[in-house]
């Protein structure tokens, strides 16, 4: 919903303005509609922070659903106690990125699977 500033900072020797006071709506409530169909990414995780900055750019980008692969060529290796804190920070790194983008909705970011994992869920055929 729009809103604007009513008021200003608190006047001198109040310590706080009433945050009821502070804003006021102006104009309606604006009702943004889920999209038709949803778009998923899945990524096999690098070194460094650059999961980090694939989960805020694909966040930006108004991505549904992000999937960290576990992939047997891959460098980096997320296994069970890593892969649930680098999980968990993913999902701090979305929040923050879906707030600085303003967006209505977070994707999720799924705990780390397979690449068949994610294809049989999605309905795709797996090939061996």
């Amino acid at each position: 919903m729009p809103c604007r500033v009513a008021a200003s900072a608190p006047a001198k020797g109040s310590r706080r303005a009433d945050p009821t006071t502070l804003l006021v709506p102006d104009g309606p409530a604006v009702v943004d509609e889920y999209p038709a169909t949803e778009v998923t990414v899945a990524f096999a995780p690098t070194k460094g922070d650059r999961p980090e900055w694939v989960a805020q750019k694909l966040t930006e980008l108004g991505v549904d659903r992000i999937v960290p692969l576990r992939t047997s060529r891959s460098v980096v290796r997320w296994e069970e106690d890593r892969a649930a804190k680098s999980v968990e920070r993913l999902r701090r790194v979305v929040r923050e990125a879906a707030s600085q983008c303003r967006r209505a909705r977070l994707p999720e970011v799924t705990d780390v699977c397979r690449l068949d994992e994610v294809a049989a869920a999605a309905g795709a055929p797996v090939r061996r």
